[in-house]
C-alpha cells in the first residue's frame, strides 16, 4: 500500500513536472514570438527610416539636377544671344554700315545724397532789427 502510494505521487509529481514544463515551453514559444514581433518591428522602423533618408537624398539630387539643368539653359540662351550679338556686328561691319566710332561717355548721374534719420533742429539767432526811431 505504501508502494501503491508512494507511485501514485511520483506519478503525479511527474505529471506535474510535464506540465510544468509544457507551460514553460508555451511561454518560451510566446515569449520568442514576441521577440520576434519586436525585432520585426524594429527592422520595419530601420527600413522605413533609411527608405526616408533615401527619398530625401534622391530629393536632393533631384533639385541638384533641376538646378544645374536650369544654369546650363540660361548660359546656352546667353550664348546664343552673344553669338547673335556677335554675328550681327560682324555682318554690319562687312556692309560698312557702322556708325561711325564716337568715344562712349558715361552719364554720371549725380549721388543721391543720404539723409539722415532724425536731424537736430539748428538753433538761429533772432536778427538783430535796427529800431526805426520816429521822426
Amino acid at each position: 500500500l505504501l508502494t501503491q502510494k508512494a507511485t501514485e505521487a511520483m506519478q503525479r509529481v511527474s505529471r506535474e513536472a510535464e506540465k510544468a514544463q509544457r507551460s514553460l515551453l508555451s511561454a518560451r514559444l510566446h515569449m520568442k514570438a514576441h521577440e520576434r514581433e519586436e525585432l520585426e518591428q524594429a527592422e520595419a522602423e530601420a527600413s522605413l527610416v533609411a527608405r526616408a533618408r533615401l527619398v530625401e537624398k534622391a530629393q536632393r539630387s533631384l533639385l541638384e539636377a533641376r538646378l544645374e539643368m536650369k544654369a546650363r539653359r540660361q548660359s546656352s540662351l546667353a550664348n546664343v544671344v552673344w553669338e547673335e550679338l556677335l554675328s550681327a556686328a560682324e555682318a554690319s561691319a562687312s556692309d560698312g554700315t557702322l556708325p561711325p566710332k564716337e568715344p562712349i561717355v558715361k552719364e554720371e548721374r549725380p549721388a543721391t545724397p543720404v539723409k539722415p534719420k532724425y536731424e537736430e533742429p539748428k538753433y538761429e539767432a533772432p536778427e538783430e532789427q535796427e529800431e526805426l526811431a520816429p521822426e
